[in-house]
């Protein structure tokens, strides 16, 4: 989507990650973890990741913020969320703008 702050162009690209998709049968993460936090991808070499893994760091490492949309569960994120984010480790996320 293109969007303009005077004569500035300001592209979005949003990608939506569903903790379902992304830990199901065939999803990026199930062939090392089925949802669990068991072998976090910050402890595999980088050779070590399927491609679509690696594809998910990267799509992680190259946004410039991140906007997550999360129903409550018992006063935090869901454990799915949680587990997703932490397979990835904080370095990934520091210095961006970010909202819950």
């Amino acid at each position: 989507r293109e969007e303009t702050l005077g004569t500035t162009v300001i592209k979005h690209e949003v990608h939506i990650l569903d903790p379902l998709i992304v830990f199901g049968p065939g999803g990026a993460l199930a062939e090392i973890s089925a949802g669990e936090l068991t072998v976090p991808t910050f402890f595999l070499k980088e050779d070590e990741l399927p491609p679509a893994v690696q594809a998910l760091k990267q799509l992680i490492l190259d946004a410039d913020c991140y906007v997550i949309v999360s129903p409550e569960y018992n006063h935090s994120v869901p454990p799915a969320l949680a587990s997703l984010m932490g397979h990835f480790g904080g370095s990934n996320y520091s210095c961006k703008p970010s909202a819950i």
